[in-house]
């Protein structure tokens, strides 16, 4: 099995999108290994805003991948549940975790399956690069089935020149993007260790942004 996931998600030379998520599960044996480390410093920060809250604390986990975080709330008794496009990421996942309806393939682009203010945190990590082009729509889908007051917490990495870039191009694009649709309450910046040992210019470390939400 192939190592490299991302000649099936980017055309770096032609600059577009291919969006295979379905043929990088299938056929790599790792795609994005970061959502195996649960106990990183980015989803312990997540877990500290939400930890205090009244259980049950309903989560949906837009883009779960294998549902490693799903499953990281779900054993601290968060009513946690994730989708993802690719169904053999989710069929790993449940081979890996079991199957208690907590994982299914869905397409968000496609709207979600869910009810109305269905939920008191909804997650979109990494992945709003693939949503760009559907973007209002999407964002308009996690409104509606989030509560009001409730959290969304998203994140991207951007590099130089991302694929995107007259949309989001910046940090501070994605901030100012973000607010059109929610009240960005937070915004956390996480580093590359050993880049910022080596005294590389913090702009160049930057390995995701993380922005907390709120629905109002």
């Amino acid at each position: 099995m192939s190592s490299d996931y991302h000649q099936y998600i980017y055309d770096t030379k032609n600059r577009k999108l291919i969006n295979d998520f379905e043929g990088a599960y299938k056929n790599c044996r790792d795609v994005w290994p970061s959502q195996y480390c649960t106990e990183s410093a980015f989803y312990r920060t997540i877990y500290g805003i939400i930890q205090d809250r009244q259980r049950p604390f309903r989560v949906l986990d837009i883009g779960c991948g294998y549902g490693y975080f799903v499953n990281f709330l779900r054993e601290r008794g968060f009513d946690a549940v994730g989708i993802d496009i690719s169904r053999t990421a989710i069929e790993k996942g449940l081979q890996r975790f079991g199957d208690h309806g907590q994982l299914k393939t869905e397409d968000i682009c496609n709207g979600l399956s869910y009810n109305d203010s269905a939920f008191d945190s909804v997650l979109l990590l990494g992945v709003l690069w693939f949503l760009l082009e559907k973007r209002d729509f999407c964002l308009r889908e996690i409104q509606r089935v989030l509560r009001t007051d409730s959290l969304f917490f998203t994140s991207l990495h951007i590099p130089e020149n991302p694929i995107g870039k007259e949309i989001i191009g910046s940090y501070e694009d994605f901030i100012s993007f973000i607010r059109k649709y929610f009240q960005v309450i937070e915004a956390v910046k996480f580093y590359q260790r050993d880049a910022v040992a080596r005294g590389d210019a913090l702009s160049d470390c930057i390995t995701d942004m993380l922005l907390v939400c709120k629905k109002t």
